[in-house]
């Protein structure tokens, strides 16, 4: 899929990322921190929503397993 998507309009976000890096010489690790808290901060939001439906589901799948 990385070789299909090279419009950036439609390109993932580890893609995106990785264009972004590509683009500069060396290795700018507080560019590379704040872009991934940025990426993972959707993650962290649909998990705090959803919490108990993932600790409910964790625990029904372990109890009948």
């Amino acid at each position: 899929a990385v070789f299909f998507l090279q419009s950036r309009d439609k390109q993932n976000i580890p893609q995106a990322l990785s264009v972004f890096f590509q683009q500069f010489a060396g290795a700018k690790w507080h560019l590379m921190a704040a872009t991934a808290v940025i990426a993972i901060i959707p993650v962290v939001i649909i998990f705090l929503v959803f919490q108990k439906q993932f600790i409910k589901g964790l625990s029904d799948g372990a109890l009948k397993g």
